[in-house]
């Protein structure tokens, strides 16, 4: 099971390097120097998280992108959100329609509060945080 894609990791360690250089737009090209991320899957992540309002962007010379936000109100869920959707641990068929093993299901309600779990640990996780 992989918890974190690789592009949330990039994502996530992009959105650190822009947490460190607050009120600044800093150039892709210098994100993925700095934290070892490959320009053409950092630019589709750049992308993405300025589609979802996470980061602004300015072309130009002194050009890049920008926090659009205070890393204090950048969870972890919600970077995880945007790249994999809804946190799941299992694709259980229970989710989608009615499941032919419902009312002998034992593990349903486990599940249900495993991922409840995850999910208020993860919105507890802000880039700022992380960065101290």
């Amino acid at each position: 099971m992989k918890l974190i894609t690789k592009d949330t990791d990039y994502a996530i360690r992009a959105l650190m390097y822009l947490g460190r250089n607050i009120d600044k737009f800093i150039p892709s090209s210098e994100i993925s120097s700095s934290e070892r991320i490959p320009k053409h899957f950092l630019r589709t992540i750049l992308q993405k998280l300025i589609k979802a309002g996470i980061l602004v962007s300015r072309e130009g010379s002194s050009g890049g992108v920008m926090l659009n936000k205070k890393s204090e109100e950048v969870c972890i869920i919600d970077v995880i959100n945007i790249f994999q959707g809804r946190v799941q641990v299992s694709d259980c068929m229970f989710r989608n329609k009615v499941c032919p093993e419902r009312a002998k299901c034992v593990i349903k309600s486990k599940i249900a509060a495993i991922e409840s779990r995850l999910i208020k640990e993860f919105e507890s996780i802000t880039i700022h945080a992380l960065n101290n």
